[in-house]
């Protein structure tokens, strides 16, 4: 049975570089993984904007097609997911389909690992402007607005569906660690001696 990973939290709280590194030590185990990003195409436009909301749920509606392809394969452990459906919602400011979300978890995939990357909102800004420089069609975006920003990281905290919170203020290595150790924690049962090995290392290190 494969697993899907919806790895969520503000942008810029560090999720792409920890569903990468996730993606790498599962590999490293012997798991098949597949790893799906937020954008097929990278819209340039305001975050906030009508635009951009109706781009981002086509996206999201899209992903989750072909992660319904996949696992009828049959032939994948994990799928790592760059945010989740339920992500739309908080980014589009959806009150009645969170306030559903928050009071009906029936909503929400039950075999899924939903994980809440947060970091302190500084250093999110921080991130954000030194990515911008690499990334120049970002600055469209504009995702250093604070009063959006705090407001983002408010419904995700009151909201979103986590299983597992990862606070990405400091050591990332820890950070994947805790992933890491749900996503095994999940499949331990039908998962072969080498990543019970690697499992092994991973929660006594």
């Amino acid at each position: 049975m494969t697993l899907v990973v919806y790895i969520s939290g503000r942008h810029g709280a560090g999720k792409s570089t920890l569903k990468t590194l996730v993606a790498q030590s599962l590999k490293r185990s012997g798991l098949s993984v597949y790893v799906l990003s937020e954008f097929n195409i990278v819209p340039d436009m305001p975050i906030g904007s009508m635009e951009f909301q109706l781009n981002y749920q086509k996206e999201m509606e899209v992903r989750e097609s072909i992660i319904g392809f996949l696992k009828q394969k049959n032939n994948i452990d994990v799928i790592l997911c760059d945010r989740s459906p339920h992500d739309v919602d908080i980014y589009t400011g959806n009150i009645d389909a969170l306030l559903d979300l928050s009071a009906n978890q029936t909503v929400v995939d039950p075999s899924a690992l939903y994980v809440l990357v947060d970091r302190d909102t500084d250093k999110i800004i921080e991130g954000i402007k030194e990515r911008a420089k690499v990334e120049g069609h970002r600055s469209d975006w504009k995702e250093e607005d604070l009063e959006y920003l705090e407001n983002i990281g408010d419904l995700f905290n009151k909201h979103y569906p986590m299983n597992v919170i990862v606070n990405n203020n400091g050591d990332i290595e820890e950070a994947v660690k805790i992933i890491l150790k749900n996503i095994y924690k999940r499949r331990i049962l039908t998962w072969n001696s080498q990543i019970l090995s690697h499992y092994y290392n991973i929660t006594h290190t």
